[in-house]
């Protein structure tokens, strides 16, 4: 029998996040009769063991490796692999509710869309910093009720979407998006644009939600930094408007005002820290030579 979803999730050596992963999916609200997981590992290396045991417990999860490094191959292998009629992707280092499932199917029978997500929970598996604000990682709510995205996004951690609208337009594009441990992002933006193209619906879901771990990495300075650049870089496709002139005057713009604005925040704001002056002077310069470094790809 056709399962109706699969949970494709892509790691790259993170096994104990993974494994917290998986195992909040094993204990859903619903048993695993019409849904299962893919777990593609993109690392070099095979999964440990210890991986391999714990994973082996569900058999409704298949494992396969994928040497070709890139987030979307990884995905794209995992699309290639399910007979499922819907996806979701959900990354290795987040948590879903134990009713997520059953509010997949909900939506599924419920709404007439092709694609769509939900809301982004940060979760400080690691500590909070001082500078950081407590909503780091988690992602800004598009609507307070189910709606249909005309122009917006749906995150990548948690977006579900139906196989055979995802195959017509091609799957995740190999281009883009992260490598390894190389930042890359707006895949996801990509495949949702193409799909509204072609006369597909994207939606909204609020209550579709998920806990999303904000990495150690991220709680250093030079991750900030990195990320700037990435999005300068890869963000051409997606938001072509801001590498036009005016784009680039203003990216120039905030190269000079952030630093003078983040001096009056740093004298005058009890909860800004020079962690956050660094960051706010730093970033505009970040993210114009990210947008310089598109003009050549």
């Amino acid at each position: 029998m056709t399962r109706v979803l699969d949970i494709v999730i892509c790691t790259y050596q993170r096994e104990e996040l993974l494994l917290d992963c998986v195992h909040a999916l094993s204990q859903q609200s619903i048993n695993p009769i019409d849904w299962g997981i893919i777990l593609v590992n993109n690392a070099p290396a095979e999964l440990s063991e210890r991986a391999l045991e714990l994973v082996s417990q569900l058999d409704y999860l298949t494992v396969l490796n994928e040497t070709k490094a890139g987030l979307s191959n990884a995905r794209n292998t995992g699309i290639r692999k399910s007979s499922a009629a819907w996806l979701a992707f959900l990354d290795d280092d987040a948590k879903a509710p134990a009713t997520y499932i059953e509010s997949i199917f909900q939506i599924i029978k419920q709404e007439a869309w092709d694609c769509f997500g939900g809301h982004i929970q940060s979760w400080w598996r690691y500590g909070q910093p001082r500078w950081l604000a407590g909503n780091f990682g988690s992602k800004p709510i598009l609507s307070k009720k189910r709606i249909v995205l005309t122009d917006q996004h749906n995150w990548g951690s948690n977006i579900i979407i139906r196989k055979s609208a995802l195959v017509s337009v091609g799957n995740f594009p190999a281009t883009i998006g992260m490598k390894g441990n190389k930042l890359g992002y707006a895949a996801e933006n990509i495949v949702q644009d193409n799909l509204r193209k072609q006369g597909y619906t994207v939606g909204y879901d609020p209550n579709l939600s998920v806990d999303h771990v904000v990495m150690e990495q991220k709680l250093k300075i030079g991750w900030h930094l990195k990320s700037a650049y990435a999005t300068g870089r890869d963000g051409k496709t997606v938001y072509p408007a801001q590498y036009g002139l005016a784009g680039f005057l203003l990216s120039i713009k905030n190269c000079v005002s952030r630093p003078i604005k983040s001096i009056f925040f740093l004298i005058s704001r009890k909860e800004f820290y020079w962690e956050n002056a660094i960051l706010e002077s730093a970033k505009p310069a970040y993210l114009l030579v990210g947008k310089i470094k598109s003009l050549f790809k």
